[in-house]
């Protein structure tokens, strides 16, 4: 049998106070019937509960000792290597050290957290049983009485008093569930609840709640380098710029950079024209005030996976797309919000595949306008982009990604050169 729903428990523990009020010696048997069958179940489960508890305390054991495992090999750099090549090795090591450090203190306020929800629920399991064992058998004693019995009348207070007893139980485990997932909301989420990272829901929509937590992507363990080289970027520019072109030196991580790598020559110009494309198009179709999180920055998103979908594949462009977001600096609602529009934009051009690139900017054009792609609204919570006015998404003060010209010096056909100044996604 299927357990109540968590989110009931606070509109059942409402519902048997309101019976705890209604009880009369014409109505406790009834009510007292459909309290038995209202508390037939509680959710929760405390043992699986404290065996994550467990695993979070394992994981937090395992990364205190991959810390003290660093300590001799420090000692032993310091003790033979010297130089600006043993600096940055001493430097990696301390940001590993102090990543792995905040993750261990993570894991494991995160397995106090829930060993405390653990022993709640499984307090609330036990005085459960009690209460609707009570509350059963003084139904039984109810069906076998008319109502104009006195034993009816003594019923009442009792019968009142069960009603309230589990109406506590039910609230209370609501509460402490309701706390330990604001506290786990403070070490995951910067102390901000997974529910306060987005908008209201449209009735009907999928659950934005849902999209934020599907649309994730572990980050990459590899470093960021600069692809191309800054010096052959160098080399080659002032060649390019002559045909009015350049190729920027952005920063890579070694998922992307294997990937590209996959590609012919020939292949790899195509990327970096369609990168172009995309970023001009972007502006062309929405002409807003910033393009980071807006109208703007969903339809290039979705419009540069339509495009790579088009030209190298919906397998090569879904694994290049997502690689490019496994920057560990994502935050989770950025993070939904590109997956998503990716996804989106491989979508529309497996559906439209004899569609031109003018045809498939008009289809993602439509999907943002409709509300199918993803954005940030003012207070930085993902939203539909129908539900956002443009230039009321997330301020780019705050989230400002690239340099932008807009006095007219883009080329908006797809010829366009890339304005410099940031990696456009």
């Amino acid at each position: 049998m299927s357990q109540l729903p968590a989110g009931e428990l606070n509109a059942l523990a409402e519902r048997l106070n309101g019976w705890s009020g209604q009880i009369t010696t014409d109505t406790v048997a009834n009510l007292l019937a459909s309290a038995v069958t209202a508390t037939a179940e509680i959710p929760g489960d405390p043992d699986g509960i404290e065996d994550l508890a467990l695993a979070c305390g394992r994981v937090a054991d395992g990364l205190d000792a991959a810390v003290e495992a660093l300590n001799p090999v420090v000692a032993k750099i310091r003790e033979s290597w010297e130089g600006e090549a043993a600096d940055k090795a001493l430097d990696k090591i301390d940001t590993e050290r102090e990543g792995t450090e905040t993750e261990a203190e993570t894991a494991r306020s995160t397995a106090g957290i829930l060993t405390g929800l653990a022993d709640a629920t499984r307090q609330a399991h036990e005085r459960h049983g009690d209460v609707h064992a009570q509350l059963t058998d003084l139904a039984q004693r109810a069906a076998a009485l008319p109502p104009d019995d006195p034993a009816t009348a003594e019923l009442v207070g009792p019968a009142a008093a069960a009603l309230q007893d589990a109406a506590t139980v039910y609230s209370t485990l609501h509460q402490d569930t309701a706390d330990a997932t604001t506290k786990l909301g403070t070490v995951l989420y910067g102390g901000r609840s997974l529910s306060e990272l987005v908008a209201d829901t449209p009735e009907g929509r999928r659950s934005l709640e849902e999209i934020l937590r599907e649309y994730q992507v572990a980050g990459s363990s590899s470093p960021q380098v600069k692809f191309p080289p800054e010096d052959l970027a160098d080399l080659i520019n002032p060649l390019l710029e002559k045909f009015g072109k350049d190729i920027p030196s952005s920063n890579w991580n070694a998922e992307e950079l294997e990937l590209f790598r996959q590609l012919r020559p020939d292949e790899m110009y195509t990327w970096y024209r369609v990168q172009q494309e995309a970023y001009v198009v972007s502006e062309e179709q929405f002409d807003l005030e910033h393009t980071t999180h807006s109208h703007t920055d969903a339809f290039r998103h979705a419009y540069w996976n339509a495009r790579m979908t088009q030209e190298f594949g919906e397998e090569w462009a879904e694994a290049f797309a997502t690689a490019h977001e496994q920057r560990p600096t994502n935050d989770m609602q950025s993070e939904a919000m590109d997956l998503h529009n990716n996804e989106l934009g491989r979508r529309i051009a497996v559906q439209n595949p004899d569609a031109s690139p003018e045809e498939l900017a008009q289809l993602v054009t439509d999907a943002v306008n409709q509300g199918e792609t993803i954005v940030l609204d003012g207070e930085g919570r993902i939203a539909y982009s129908d539900q956002v006015g443009h230039n009321q998404t997330v301020d780019p003060e705050q989230h400002d990604e690239s340099v932008i010209d807009h006095a007219g010096s883009l080329d908006t056909d797809f010829d366009g050169v890339r304005p410099k100044g940031g990696y456009p996604w």
